[in-house]
């Protein structure tokens, strides 16, 4: 899942040698969907409220080298 760095969240990929995406999150109700996470997408699911309304969020984030000329290799994401 995450790591705990003084009241923050690290969330990357776990299961892979030197990871290039993450999302560092604070005070916030959120969790990992490792089904759509890898060496080089992170994505987790965040939980808020509006009002009285119970809201849910996807927020990803994705490394892009913009130096290479082929794309990340898929890895079955």
């Amino acid at each position: 899942m995450g790591q705990n760095i003084l009241g923050y969240t690290l969330f990357s990929a776990s299961r892979t040698d030197r990871p290039r995406a993450c999302i560092l999150a604070k005070d916030m109700n959120t969790r990992m969907l490792p089904e759509f996470s890898c060496k080089y997408l992170v994505a987790v699911l965040l939980n808020y409220n509006e009002g009285e309304t119970e809201r849910c969020l996807i927020v990803c984030s994705a490394y892009l080298p913009y130096d290479s000329k082929d794309p990340p290799p898929d890895e079955g994401v």
